[in-house]
């Protein structure tokens, strides 16, 4: 895909709703979404919990149990592996901020989450005025609003409602991450609510190369994204990460290489412009001769193939590793032969 050109020590991933879809939770916006009912929509405000309590927390409670019921996919594995890698270096740093509610994150293994809209597993008084703590809460009150221990007023989610201001602290932490990042990525988020709209703007202030990955295209081109991927999440987000850290071993030699097991996923479609033709023949041969550490190449058209797409690799110093680790002293004789080098 040749998304990450150059260096980056500061990362900064930014998660909306589209992450979560192949864990089987909805989306927001958009069609289906959950605010698109009127009859659910009317549950997002602070009002709701004064008007009608059991039937907030009714609504509430479904959502939380779906939340409990979902597993994290590639996605978001691919992301805690990501932050795992670059924050154990002291020169390095990524931070993940989500606007999700529901968890998968931080199940993941991900660490440090800025949830910018708190979390639906945790429960606080409705009382602005009351003392009693954030807690984790996992309950599911379908038949009855539960009452705070301390003041008997109403619980609630601690999530960020409508006509709601996000957290203090998270949004100094955003701030924080967005004055120094060098690479901004914003994944399944329609990119239209304030304030992450505006995040895209501060991180391409800051000089940093910044990158779109949605199933849909934004309805209005936002110019502050450098490049737009367009694609389920937990496709998009492993292959992103392996070439992530293939380009940055290339540059800099002395990062952590990507995981053994999507070492090989990456090395099959890095910075591949192909027809589906082209495509359709790679998949085929992985498919037909399996691990490329564990075979030769007998067939003459695959193998042929295969150095044709060695030839569509631009950066020089990863195609000779390539044909270092995948070819024979045969073989890299004669496709060094073919393109002259």
């Amino acid at each position: 895909m040749n998304c990450f050109t150059r260096l980056y020590k500061r990362v900064v991933v930014l998660t909306g709703a589209g992450v979560s879809t192949a864990s089987g939770l909805p989306t927001y916006r958009g069609q289906g979404g959950l605010w698109s009912d009127p009859e659910t929509a009317r549950f997002t405000s602070p009002r709701a919990f004064v008007k009608d309590p059991d039937g907030a927390w009714k609504f509430w409670s479904t959502l939380r149990e779906h939340c409990l019921k979902a597993v994290p996919n590639p996605g978001h594995l691919a992301l805690s592996d990501w932050g795992r890698k670059l924050n154990c270096r002291e020169d390095r740093k990524f931070t993940l901020i989500t606007q999700n509610v529901d968890g998968l994150h931080e199940r993941a293994g991900s660490h440090d989450v800025i949830t910018m809209h708190g979390s639906i597993l945790h429960s606080r008084c409705s009382n602005d005025t009351c003392t009693l703590e954030v807690f984790q809460d996992r309950e599911l009150f379908f038949n009855g609003a539960p009452r705070c221990p301390e003041c008997k007023s109403v619980l609630r989610p601690d999530v960020v409602l409508f006509d709601e201001a996000i957290p203090a602290k998270a949004e100094w932490l955003v701030r924080q991450a967005l004055r120094s990042c060098d690479l901004f990525i914003a994944v399944g988020t329609s990119g239209t609510v304030s304030p992450a709209a505006g995040f895209v703007n501060s991180a391409k202030y800051v000089g940093a190369t910044t990158l779109l990955v949605n199933l849909e295209p934004m309805e209005s081109v936002n110019k502050a994204f450098d490049l737009e991927l367009l694609g389920k999440a937990e496709l998009l987000l492993p292959r992103l990460e392996a070439e992530f850290f293939y380009k940055q071993v290339m540059f800099s030699g002395d990062l952590p290489p990507a995981s053994t097991d999507r070492e090989e996923y990456a090395h099959q479609r890095f910075n591949m412009a192909l027809s589906p033709e082209e495509q359709a023949a790679r998949e085929a041969h992985t498919e037909l001769l399996g691990g490329l550490d564990s075979v030769r190449y007998a067939d003459p058209q695959f193998d042929a193939w295969v150095h044709r797409y060695y030839a569509v690799v631009c950066a020089q110093q990863y195609l000779n590793q390539c044909r270092r680790k995948y070819l024979t002293e045969a073989e890299l004789e004669a496709v060094s032969s073919d393109d002259g080098l």
